[in-house]
């Protein structure tokens, strides 16, 4: 049983409106049934949320075209966010400790560092206040 919903969509229904219908709530019902919606068996509507069956290429729910997802290079692009943010929070001096410890010019790096520093290693300002922060 398959239902469209693109002259709903047309009509200028939004996913909400069209998602009231008696037609909608029973495909919701169905893609929840046991062993219908297994996560290799499917793929979401981007734009309503609606799980769809792998082999639709448009949306049952808003008519939307479905577009496959390349989950491997968003996962290599997270793995490299998560890389950029830890090395954002190391010394960049020893690249071990965490930068802990602000200059009055707004540069940091880790305690154990600072104790040897007498000016700023990026800006190289002579360092008048030390500021700890927790972290």
């Amino acid at each position: 049983m398959e239902y469209r919903f693109s002259r709903a969509v047309q009509a200028g229904l939004v996913a909400h409106d069209v998602a009231k219908s008696p037609e909608a709530q029973n495909m919701l019902i169905e893609s929840t049934v046991a062993g219908y919606g297994a996560s290799t068996d499917v793929k979401t509507c981007a734009h309503c949320t609606y799980v769809n069956h792998v082999t639709q290429t448009v949306c049952q729910m808003c008519g939307i075209e479905l577009h496959p997802v390349g989950k491997t290079s968003n996962v290599d692009e997270l793995l490299e966010r998560i890389q950029a943010l830890e090395e954002a929070t190391l010394c960049v001096i020893c690249e071990e400790h965490v930068k802990d410890t602000v200059f009055g010019c707004g540069h940091e790096t880790c305690t154990t560092c600072t104790a040897k520093l007498t000016e700023c290693p990026q800006c190289r300002i002579p360092i008048a206040t030390r500021i700890r922060r927790y972290v």
